[in-house]
């Protein structure tokens, strides 16, 4: 009896771990609206409590997956100061070719908002480097960065 119950707690761990392992789906009667572009797009982003919110839904009704193969530092500059964000992709980083020095790592169509959408991870930047602008404000290529807060 006492086996059975700890099997059900384990059982039911795993489980609350595994849903907190993707990004809720955004839901609305039009689900084509809120398809994200590309299938190695950045889907997600962590939010200020540390849980992924939406920034769109994967094609092929795959999920926006949490777990270390598909999230990316991104160094973003705010009033000057540079912020690490943590965001996800829908395609696992190991799909993609390693990013060299100079190559451009993520392809933004959208850049009349602050806000990363309709962005397309290129290539994978080797750890422990992050994507980051450091030529021009629209150009994310893979850099070592120290940022405040570390």
């Amino acid at each position: 009896m006492l086996s059975m119950l700890a099997w059900t707690l384990m059982t039911a761990m795993v489980v609350m771990n595994a849903k907190s392992q993707y990004c809720p789906t955004m839901r609305d009667s039009y689900p084509k609206q809120h398809e994200c572009l590309y299938k190695n797009a950045l889907c997600g982003k962590e939010d200020s409590g540390g849980r992924c919110s939406s920034i769109c839904n994967c094609k092929n009704g795959q999920m926006c997956s949490t777990d270390r193969d598909h999230n990316v530092t991104i160094v973003i500059h705010e009033n000057t100061l540079p912020k690490k964000k943590r965001y996800y992709t829908c395609l696992s980083l190991w799909r993609l070719n390693e990013c060299s020095e100079t190559e451009k790592a993520l392809h933004r169509l959208t850049h009349r908002t602050k806000e990363l959408k309709s962005v397309k991870v290129l290539c994978r930047c080797p750890y422990p480097k992050a994507y980051v602008t450091l030529e021009s404000r629209y150009r994310y290529t893979c850099a070592l960065v120290q940022v405040l807060g570390d």
